[in-house]
This record gives structure tokens, sequence and C-alpha cells, in this order.
């Protein structure tokens, strides 16, 4: 019909005291294997421009509890690189009196594949610190597969505030 296919061969020359004598080898249509790649490398990259235009901080992690990912949002706010961030060197952004009930409320989550919601000061790249809402959701292929959890975090230090002048105030009515 005139289509263009994608195609995979393989082959290898049969010989005769050193002189080939006839190939042998089978060509496979592969188009649709060809057109599932192309799919999903179209689909990866509309996630990383949807991830890194929206003003969100967004992570992935691994089956080992390990940061794979984080988006262009959460790497301008720590003013941090990617390779900076990956595995567990982002928790060094925490703030030092929030890690261990992160890292209590992120495993018990984690191990039980469970979704979590937890607060916690997270350092701006400015140096300050900053109140964080993050959720994290465990991730499950079509198949029922584990692979680890997405999160995503907002700064919420003026509804924070707002709270402490609120209970600040409350305290001195009484």
């Amino acid at each position: 019909g005139g289509a263009v296919r994608w195609v995979a061969s393989r082959g290898f020359v049969q010989a005769e005291q050193g002189h080939p004598t006839r190939m042998i080898g089978v060509i496979a249509d592969i188009t649709k294997r060809k057109e599932r790649e192309d799919f999903l490398r179209e689909s990866e990259s509309r996630f990383r421009m949807m991830a890194d235009t929206v003003p969100v901080l967004i992570w992935v992690s691994g089956t080992d509890k390990r940061a794979v990912y984080f988006n262009k949002s959460w790497l301008d706010f720590t003013g941090r690189t990617m390779e900076q961030e990956l595995g567990d060197r982002w928790t060094e952004g925490i703030h030092p009196d929030d890690r261990p009930g992160y890292r209590e409320t992120y495993t018990a989550a984690f191990d039980a594949r469970q979704p979590f919601e937890i607060e916690y000061r997270l350092r701006r790249a400015d140096g300050h610190y900053r109140s964080i809402l993050d959720r994290g959701t465990p991730q499950i292929t079509g198949r029922g597969e584990f692979v680890g959890f997405i999160g995503s975090c907002v700064d919420i230090t003026e509804r924070s505030d707002a709270e402490q002048r609120l209970r600040e105030w409350t305290t001195t009515l009484e």
C-alpha cells in the first residue's frame, strides 16, 4: 500500500570451503513497537513540560524510597541542581527539627503503600525556611506493580504564619 514501515532484520551467511553460498535471514515488521515507543516518548515529554511549568514542587521516588526526580519549580525553590537533590540528599534542606518527623511519616506511608500528608520547613534558595505541605501518593502501574511515590508540595508559609498569629491572639484574649 505504499506505507513506510519499521523493520528489524537479522541474518547470517552460510559458506562452503570458505566461500559464501547463501544468506539466511528474517525481517520482522516492528512498526507497532516503534509507534508505542514514540507515544511513550511524547507522553514523557508532555509530563515533563507540564511538571516543569506548574507552580508546585513535584518529586518522584523509586522503590528504594530514594528520590529520582524533582521538577524545575522544586529546583528553583531550593536553588540546587538535580544532582544535589537526588537520593536522600534533598532532605538536607528540611529544617533539622522537622527531619525525624518527616522520615517517620514517609517511611511508614511508603512501607504501607499508603498516601501521606505532612508539613515541614524547607530551606529556600535564599536560605530562609518556608512551611511546606507535602502530599505523597504511591504509584501503581496498570499491572498492579508498585513503582515508588510521587509527591507535590506547596508553600503554606502565609497560612502557617496566620494560624500562629491567631493562636497568639487567642491566648492574649483569654
